[in-house]
């Protein structure tokens, strides 16, 4: 017994290990192309990302009856898979692959319910990388369109950038939010948008943010709402 629990532990620390050092190699362009090259290796990985993080939320979910906080080689590997995904999302051929792979929908829905399943207790680091992975996919002609069309997408956006103190995570939500308003066409999110972020919330989030980042962010989009909401 005390031979497989280490041989348990010794995989789970080499495979974090290799994540990251994936991670780091995503960081660049080109090691993001080489990834990209072999079909077979990165649908695999794509497969791979969305078994480990839907096992983790049934494990780790706030309501989940497993209960307990996963050990650091797993919250680890959690991080270096979503990390290396957000690489690839960064890239223009990375983000035009993860939209036409064979279960992108599933891998999207993977990301947000990892922001609304753990309102609360999953670390700001796993949240800013999601928030990071899904505002490059809305550069995307593709994702943009899934991601402005997806139900209560925007109210759990509002719901973060109300609650997070966070600075990095209310940073992403406001550029996310930017980013799907950003097409003319999307003016028909502009009543979800003023339920769910109103103009008075932004205003307040920059009087009270010490992040000189977060002030100008949250003004240039109290700004946009004011012009949107003054167009016929």
């Amino acid at each position: 017994m005390q031979q497989l629990c280490f041989q348990s532990e010794f995989c789970a620390s080499m495979g974090t290990t290799c994540c990251t050092l994936l991670w780091n190699v995503s960081q660049r362009e080109d090691g993001v192309q080489a990834m990209l090259s072999s079909q077979n290796n990165i649908d695999a990985y794509m497969d791979l990302v969305i078994t480990t993080l839907s096992s983790y939320l049934t494990t780790y979910a706030e309501d989940s009856q497993e209960g307990g906080q996963p050990e650091e080689n797993e919250k680890g590997f959690v991080l270096a898979l979503c990390g290396t995904v957000t690489n690839i999302a960064a890239v223009s051929s990375g983000r035009e692959y993860i939209m036409q792979y064979r279960d992108s929908s599933n891998f999207v829905e993977t990301l947000v319910s990892l922001m609304s399943v753990f309102k609360s207790t999953v670390s700001a680091q796993l949240k800013s990388l999601c928030l990071m992975a899904l505002y490059n996919l809305t550069i995307n002609k593709k994702g943009h369109k899934y991601l402005s069309t997806k139900t209560n997408f925007i109210p759990l956006i509002g719901w973060m950038l109300q609650r997070e103190e966070d600075a990095e995570i209310q940073i992403l939500c406001l550029k996310l939010t930017q980013s799907l308003m950003c097409e003319q066409e999307e003016k028909r999110l502009l009543h979800e948008l003023n339920e769910a972020i109103p103009i008075s919330v932004l205003q307040e989030l920059a009087k009270r943010s010490r992040r000189s980042e977060v002030r100008e962010a949250a003004i240039e989009l109290a700004n946009d709402l004011k012009y949107w909401n003054a167009e016929p």
